[in-house]
């Protein structure tokens, strides 16, 4: 792509898909059918040049938390997702459904908003 890899991690991957961007509407990436093949080589893309030089991204997500909620337990999820966040720069929280008032009918977009 011809970026250096610190001006590659600090812009975004741009929304595409014209009804996204008409009504607001948050894009879901679940398969590879969720991006068009231009942003699939930007994914990849990034991730090359960001394991390629870690200390460029130290800071990516600086300021920012991921809020976890697993609706089945997943250790191995959850701690590559905060081993990542971490490595980024930025915070996770794990809430288990358990501990937590979605655990007693608390609507889960309730927290969402709070975190």
């Amino acid at each position: 792509m011809g970026e250096r890899p610190a001006e590659l991690g600090r812009r975004r991957l741009r929304v595409r898909s014209p009804h996204a961007m008409q009504f607001g509407m948050v894009r879901h990436f679940i398969t590879d059918l969720d991006l068009t093949a231009e942003e699939q080589a930007e994914v990849i893309d990034l991730a090359i040049a960001m394991k390629k030089d870690r200390k460029a991204y130290a800071q990516a997500l600086e300021g920012l938390v991921l809020g976890m909620i697993f609706e089945k337990s997943s250790t191995r999820t959850r701690v590559s997702f905060e081993a990542g966040m971490i490595q980024l720069g930025g915070q996770a929280i794990f809430l288990h459904s358990d501990s937590s008032q979605i655990g007693r009918g608390e609507p889960a977009r309730d927290t969402g908003r709070v975190l």
